[in-house]
């Protein structure tokens, strides 16, 4: 073989090699399938599924549905039968009202208003981000070109808040006329004529405020004065006709006669309190409790409405000739026959709610959903999860699978189950903590109880053993305490605990877990959050990322404090995942800002980049590795990678000389 096709002979060997080599890493179960998915330019969201309902608007055939921090578009043209037509991608924020102009809708968000084309319903965008200085906004009023925007004044803050006016007569690019009361909580505004009634609390210093009801006079757009008010706390309101509909603060529903605009007469009320915002769509008054709603006629007298139907489930409800559409929280799209008073559901889009965890078991996915309970999914196919049956385990917020059992931990009780069978999963015990728990950790034949209660331990361990019969066996901590978050490593656990002015990490000896024993306790300068332990050392989020070296742990030692560029100081969350610490923070507008760091020297954490997420199931089939992540408000993400496997290579075939 001549220099030539020697050279020519080995670069193709060490391409073939090279080739097949990374085929192999793909595939290896050592280096893809073992490991946690960690973020990577070839990932990418491909579904998304449930996530809780707070925000309805329809126009036409269409449903406009805000879950979470996306919006959905339904087909409601057969209202027995909706059909989900669109989606957007989830966004940074949760918007709890969407308000139609046209093919345009409008959705209040944290510092911001979301503005979204929905001229072609298949595929809604969010064409605009319209900011403002508020953290929330109470109120969305919509008068003509205009638009009255009710704005809560910024937690502990002196700044945000007021009531910002509109020119909205090109939606997609509003434009301010003028700012009031910044700096005060503005709750609601109605609109009549050249006249606002307003709701609001007048800012005494950062913790306190005067409730207030006003009238102003808003002829000049650009510069409303205030005309008159009282001590009254206004939360929402509305104008019918000549009448006003008022929900106080403390839950009454005043009604109001406006022959002078400036003087409203009060006319009547309604025997009933409770309410916490009213809409009026046609003639017929929606008054919303904080999880339901009743509809009163305001026909034939204004002044005396009589209650039609009540409906104790849903965060926001809207109503179009003879069908009630309901944005149902936890249930999705429910659809009532709004003819009756019973208001009989004539259909529904069911979806997950506030999703937390998932596992799987046997080829099934189980999906935790704390509302609803326990989903259970068959992943043959990764990307069309069919739900083939639930388990209704009322308000858990997390799930441990061990070997054929798994744990399902609430608040007030700890749920066994059998899962050798998934489809069919059967409860083999139940188990009552001493107080309300926000941690289970299972290790061998115990589980280890975080209990929130100062009034008791922040340890409880749990003698499960015989899983039919789980057994108390001991507790520690300290009393006065609330226990916050809790990691196990090795003979101890930590735990970060509350108690105001004397903030700690408790650490806890369970070598003999029948006789658990504080150990040490290392004071924290700042409120205590998530914990995660990693080479040594617990990083707790909160106040910054909070790092003390626990190298010996009867002896632990503040090592630093780890704080984000451009995050606010509170409101840290940390997750350890492969050997690498993910940092969770928010900006000053309240978006997200997520960064992972090394920290092989923990005092001195080295910064990666950013990431997408931390934690997720993960499903194989031959071309994908998917990531089903939980996401609570935004129910169940689905991201997708491409394996080395998509290509086919071809074999080289080496001839004797």
């Amino acid at each position: 073989m001549n220099a030539r096709l020697r050279i020519i002979f080995t670069v193709t060997i060490g391409t073939s090699l090279l080739l097949i080599l990374l085929l192999v890493l793909a595939r290896s179960p050592e280096t893809t399938m073992a490991q946690p998915a960690q973020p990577h330019d070839t990932e990418s969201l491909m579904k998304q599924m449930g996530g809780r309902s707070r925000a309805i608007a329809k126009q036409g055939n269409y449903v406009y549905l805000g879950i979470g921090s996306r919006l959905d578009v339904i087909d409601v043209q057969d209202p027995t039968n909706p059909i989900q037509v669109g989606q957007t991608e989830p966004l940074t924020k949760t918007f709890f009202s969407l308000h139609m102009i046209g093919d345009l809708a409008i959705a209040p968000v944290s510092y911001n208003l979301y503005i979204f084309d929905l001229s072609n319903p298949q595929s809604p965008t969010l064409t605009q981000t319209y900011p403002i200085s508020s953290v929330m906004v109470n109120d969305f009023v919509i008068s003509g070109t205009v638009a009255f925007v009710s704005e809560n004044k910024n937690f502990g803050a002196l700044t945000g808040g007021g009531m910002r006016i509109l020119d909205i007569s090109d939606p997609l690019h509003p434009t301010e006329i003028s700012l009031s009361l910044g700096g005060h909580t503005v709750y609601s505004v109605a609109v009549y004529g050249n006249y606002a009634y307003i709701g609001y609390c007048e800012t005494i210093d950062s913790s306190s405020c005067a409730l207030r009801s006003a009238i102003w006079d808003i002829s000049d757009l650009s510069s409303p004065f205030e005309l008159s008010h009282d001590n009254h706390g206004i939360v929402s309101q509305a104008v019918y006709g000549n009448y006003l509909y008022r929900l106080g603060y403390d839950g009454y529903f005043d009604i109001y006669e406006l022959s002078d605009p400036t003087n409203p007469v009060w006319v009547g009320d309604l025997d009933q309190i409770s309410f916490k915002k009213i809409k009026i769509i046609n003639d017929q008054a929606i008054l919303m409790y904080y999880s339901g709603f009743c509809i009163y006629d305001l026909l034939p007298d204004p002044a005396n409405p009589t209650q039609f139907g009540c409906i104790y489930e849903g965060a926001d409800v809207t109503i179009d000739n003879s069908e009630l559409f309901i944005a149902s929280g936890d249930n999705g799209l429910r659809i009532a026959d709004a003819t009756q008073a019973s208001l009989p559901e004539i259909g529904s889009l069911y979806t997950f709610g506030w999703v937390t965890d998932a596992a799987q078991v046997d080829g099934y996915a189980y999906v935790l959903d704390t509302s609803l309970g326990l989903h259970i999914l068959d992943v043959a196919n990764p990307i069309e999860p069919i739900e083939v049956s639930s388990y209704d385990s009322g308000s858990n917020s997390e799930m441990i699978v061990d070997g054929d059992d798994l744990f399902l931990g609430g608040r007030y009780e700890i749920e066994i189950l059998d899962v050798t069978n998934p489809i069919s999963p059967s409860l083999r015990a139940t188990y009552t903590p001493s107080e309300a728990s926000a941690r289970i950790i299972v290790e061998g034949d115990y589980a280890y109880l975080l209990i929130e209660d100062w009034q008791h331990d922040s340890l409880e361990v749990v003698d499960i053993s015989d899983r039919d019969n789980p057994t108390y066996i001991a507790s520690a901590g300290q009393m006065g305490n609330t226990g916050e978050d809790m990691v196990i490593a090795g003979d101890y656990a930590y735990i970060s605990e509350y108690s105001g002015s004397s903030n700690v990490l408790t650490i806890i000896d369970i070598s003999t877990p029948t006789a658990p024993q504080i150990v040490a306790t290392q004071p924290i300068s700042y409120d205590p959050g998530p914990v995660v332990y990693l080479n040594d050392h617990i990083f707790m989020g909160n106040y910054g990322v909070q790092i003390i070296d626990v190298t010996n742990p009867q002896i632990p030692q503040p090592a630093g404090r780890l704080t984000v560029t451009g995050a606010a100081d509170f409101g840290y969350d940390v997750a350890a995942v492969d050997g690498l610490l993910y940092v969770t923070a928010e900006n000053d507008q309240g978006d997200p800002i997520k960064l992972k760091f090394d920290v092989t020297n923990p005092a001195a954490p080295v910064e990666l980049g950013p990431f997408e997420y931390t934690k997720g199931l993960q499903l194989f089939d031959s071309n994908y590795q998917y990531t089903y992540v939980p996401a609570a408000d935004d129910g169940l993400l689905i991201y997708g990678r491409f394996f080395a496997s998509e290509y086919v290579y071809l074999p080289l075939i080496v001839r004797n000389p």
